[in-house]
C-alpha cells in the first residue's frame, strides 16, 4: 500500500464529521438523562452518563451518517432520473383493448 492510498483512508470525509458532531451531541444528551435516572448521586450519574453516551454517540454516528447520506443521495438521484431525450419518443398514441372492435 503507497502513500496515497494510506492518507486517503486517513482522512474523514466531511459526512464522517458531521455524523460524529451530531452523534456526540445526541449521544451527551441523552447519555445525561439515563445517567441521572440510573446513577441517583446528583452530579455523578449525569456527567458519567454524558461521558459515555458522547463517546457511543460518535461512534455511532460517523458510521451511521455516511450510509444515510449515500442512500438519501441514491433515492434523490432515482427519482431525478429522466426518461429518454429523445424528442421523438412520445410513447404509445392508441392503446390496445382486448375485446374492443
Amino acid at each position: 500500500m503507497d502513500n496515497t492510498e494510506t492518507q486517503a483512508t486517513e482522512v474523514e470525509t466531511t459526512e464522517q464529521k458531521v455524523g460524529q458532531t451530531a452523534g456526540l451531541g445526541a449521544g451527551i444528551l441523552t447519555g445525561a438523562r439515563v445517567g441521572s435516572m440510573l446513577i441517583p448521586v446528583p452530579v455523578v450519574g449525569t456527567f458519567l452518563g454524558a461521558l459515555f453516551g458522547g463517546a457511543l454517540g460518535s461512534e455511532l454516528g460517523k458510521r451511521l451518517v455516511p450510509a444515510v447520506v449515500e442512500g438519501a443521495t441514491t433515492f434523490y438521484n432515482t427519482l431525478m432520473a429522466s426518461g429518454p431525450a429523445d424528442a421523438e419518443h412520445k410513447g404509445p398514441t392508441r392503446i390496445e383493448v382486448e375485446g374492443e372492435e
